[in-house]
């Protein structure tokens, strides 16, 4: 298996290194957008996930929907990968190749996780500012990130959730005891 995946890796990069036909650093455009679920039904859930977070006391509720589209353009995934990569120098960029015809490629600010020997680490981000392209004015956008209580409560509930899952795997457990911001290109956590 482990050899089949490296042939493949191979042949893409090869398949990059020749490609005369797709633009080096270009992100296909997606064409045929489509929400699932539906904008009508998507505000149906939130509203009732809101009450139930009232009702139930929860302390963090986290909603996600799908998006799906066609590539207008034909798509080599580490080519995409490097243009996302080049585009976000500051972001954590992978792609998942499970077959020869399907693709995964992502680009998160966080680390999900690294692993380096026995050293397990991520990112607890919770919380996102917009940049500003004045130094100051970004500073105090910063300072407003770290003082906003509900952004402040939302870090400590990822740190608990990932200290939680950590300390389950380990003898050995440390955590940074005050939330730092993480400046990327775009926004700032």
């Amino acid at each position: 298996q482990k050899t089949r995946v490296a042939r493949r890796l191979a042949k893409e990069a090869n398949k990059i290194r020749s490609s005369e036909t797709i633009e080096q650093n270009k992100i296909p455009e997606i064409g045929n957008l489509q929400d699932i679920p539906a904008k009508s039904t998507w505000v149906a859930i939130c509203k009732s996930s809101i009450a139930d977070f009232d009702k139930k006391g929860l302390s963090k509720i986290v909603l996600a929907r799908k998006q799906t589209g066609t590539l207008t353009e034909p798509h080599q995934p580490l080519q995409t990968l490097a243009a996302l990569r080049n585009d976000n120098p500051d972001a954590y960029c992978f792609a998942v190749l499970p077959t020869s015809q399907t693709s995964f490629v992502s680009v998160s600010p966080e680390c999900l996780f690294r692993l380096t020997g026995n050293l397990l680490e991520s990112d607890a981000l919770g919380g996102t500012a917009r940049r500003h392209r004045d130094k100051t004015a970004d500073d105090q956008l910063a300072v407003a990130l770290c003082n906003d209580q509900k952004i402040l409560n939302e870090h400590q509930l990822v740190v608990d959730d990932i200290s939680q899952k950590f300390r389950s795997l380990t003898d050995e457990f440390t955590a940074s005891s005050h939330p730092e911001v993480m400046k990327s290109s775009q926004v700032q956590h």
